[in-house]
């Protein structure tokens, strides 16, 4: 009979089939230290360890007067061992036990590049937007796109805006929308709003200079990257890159750059779809060409069938109207020889007849003569 498992039988063979050198012996670790342990357990608080490059953690067991040497998001060194425990949910837990704090650094990046970073992060999980797609989509089925467009309240980009279109311009529901560029709040509000408007497309442009610093904050980028809308930026300035920019799905040097774009991809999306039209009629002549050459050749392939089977019929019912005609020609020569000997035997006799009655004519004459001159005779003896 086979052996009867269960899940911690199963869970069991698999924790005794992990046997990795790392176990048995001390290894040093690194990375940022994170205080997630709320109290500790028997002296022990059970922390994390991430890796400062992406977000990999591991689980830490630290014992609590190493614990209260770290200051909290540092990068630390350890002595430690690693341990595994097999749960009750079909999984290994892997847990770090600290034995030693070997150096504490400071931290490489400010908390608010680390806000930054983890901001970026966080925009790449939800995905950048494609707005090349959406413009062609929209131009392609013939649907306006709404387009806002932040501006600072003593901003005159809208100009730049519209002098920058060659075409297009029509294609384009732009609308303008000032507010405080040097306020995040404000900025944050505005878009916002603008997002819950429906907007398609949203725009963050000024004209160019310095203050920058209001794009690079960390809470307003974090609020810009869970728009519906796609969110692009023309901030002015070449040099620098922010971080709203980062998190921007598309970004423009300049106000007057946003708006070429627009009037270039339209051009460039309909000149694409008149090509794309005449290749459709050109394939779809193509097709019906060869669909009716197809048919034609089919038609004439009948035709020609019909014609021999025509033919053959022709044939045959010449062949039997043949025989035919010479059945009848038998038949009528048979009736006509037929006729003719009834002809020669009725005319055979009749002269029979006319030779039988000539001769009672005679007969008849002659007893009459007789007859006659036996009345004379007589007359005359009387």
């Amino acid at each position: 009979m086979p052996e009867l498992h269960t899940p911690s039988s199963i869970l069991t063979i698999f924790d005794r089939a992990i046997n990795i050198r790392e176990e048995k012996s001390i290894i040093y670790l690194k990375g940022v230290y994170h205080k997630t342990g709320m109290q500790a357990y028997g002296g022990y608080y059970y922390d994390e360890l991430k890796e400062a490059s992406n977000n990999c953690l591991l689980r830490i067991k630290i014992p609590q007067l190493i614990r209260d040497q770290i200051v909290n998001k540092k990068e630390v060194e350890f002595k430690a061992f690693i341990s595994r425990k097999v749960n009750n949910r079909s999984s290994i837990d892997i847990l770090c036990n600290v034995t030693e704090l070997l150096q504490q650094k400071e931290n490489q990046f400010s908390d608010q590049e680390i806000k930054s970073l983890e901001v970026q992060q966080l925009k790449s999980s939800f995905g950048y937007k494609n707005v090349e797609e959406l413009i062609k989509n929209k131009i392609f089925i013939g649907d306006k796109i709404s387009v806002a467009i932040v501006m600072g309240a003593n901003a005159i980009i809208d100009q730049d805006i519209h002098a920058a279109f060659d075409s297009g311009f029509d294609f384009y529901e732009l609308s303008f929308h000032k507010t405080n560029l040097s306020v995040p709040n404000e900025i944050a509000k505005t878009v916002q709003q603008l997002d819950l408007a429906a907007h398609e497309i949203i725009c963050i442009a000024r004209g160019g200079g310095n203050y920058l610093d209001v794009f690079n904050q960390a809470q307003l980028a974090e609020k810009l990257i869970r728009l519906n809308s796609i969110l692009l930026t023309a901030i002015g300035h070449a040099d620098n890159n922010t971080l709203v920019e980062k998190i921007a799905d598309k970004k423009f040097i300049t106000p007057t750059a946003f708006g070429n774009f627009l009037s270039e991809i339209y051009e460039e999306t309909m000149a694409s779809q008149q090509n794309s039209q005449a290749r459709l009629i050109k394939e779809v002549e193509n097709k019906m060409r060869n669909h009716f050459s197809k048919e034609i050749s089919l038609l004439n392939n009948n035709l020609q069938k019909e014609k021999v089977l025509f033919e053959r019929t022709k044939q045959e019912r010449e062949v039997l109207f043949n025989k035919e005609i010479n059945s009848i020609m038998q038949h009528a020569e048979k009736s006509e020889k037929f006729l003719k000997d009834e002809i020669r035997n009725k005319e055979e006799t009749l002269k029979e007849l006319k030779s039988n009655q000539s001769k009672s004519s005679l007969f008849y004459l002659l007893i009459a003569f007789i007859f006659g001159l036996m009345l004379a005779f007589l007359f005359m003896k009387f």
